[in-house]
């Protein structure tokens, strides 16, 4: 139980008296049923409460935990894989996550482990679009960035066509240009691509 793990005794001591701390791991809500646009704010809201953390890496890892944080991300990356069948946008910020999970550090992100089930549906979705080359333009240079990690998702490689894709380039450009004000209402996936050099990274192709 995280009440009693004695590694969050310095942040029980840092916290008792603000009135206005997050709220314990333990009393957490479950985030659940939410639209695609509500599942956006909550990343953001989290996105800004991780900024806020203070602390060395490792004290703001463990926070990340003990406020809740990642606990609420696990449930968003749930929510969209449940989504992701009937909505695009919902595909690409669950598999986003998942990227993003494995490629930075916790205490960056706000993601630590996520549910294997979710993982799988979004994995396996993407899976069926890309056999039937069925991507639209902004999902395909999406997996042809993160080519550039294909370490990131090595234990799907039993899904075919899904790994060929994330662990190898295809040469596809990336756009001169991104709509910044929409992507910013994006989650964190629209932070991330926000602050993204595009033409740079088409020079480097």
């Amino acid at each position: 139980m995280y009440e009693s793990n004695p590694r969050f005794d310095y942040i029980r001591e840092e916290t008792k008296y603000i009135t206005n701390a997050p709220q314990h791991i333990g009393t957490l809500p479950v985030i659940s049923p939410m639209s695609i646009d509500e599942l956006g704010n909550k990343e953001l809201e989290l996105y800004h409460r991780i900024q806020q953390l203070e602390g060395t890496i490792d004290e703001k890892t463990d926070k990340v935990v003990y406020f809740g944080i990642s606990k609420e991300y696990l449930e968003i990356h749930r929510e969209y894989s449940m989504l992701a069948k009937d909505e695009l946008e919902a595909l690409k910020r669950g598999l986003f996550i998942m990227w993003y999970a494995l490629t930075e550090p916790t205490w960056l992100t706000g993601i630590c482990e996520l549910d294997p089930e979710a993982e799988e549906r979004i994995v396996k979705l993407l899976d069926r679009q890309i056999s039937k080359d069925l991507l639209d333009y902004e999902l395909d240079w999406m997996l042809e960035y993160y080519s550039d990690f294909g370490f990131a998702f090595e234990r799907f490689s039993n899904y075919e066509h899904f790994y060929r894709r994330t662990s190898s380039k295809t040469g596809l450009k990336f756009p001169e240009s991104i709509d910044r004000e929409t992507m910013a209402l994006r989650g964190q996936m629209g932070e991330y691509l926000n602050s993204l050099n595009f033409e740079q990274l088409n020079n480097y192709r």
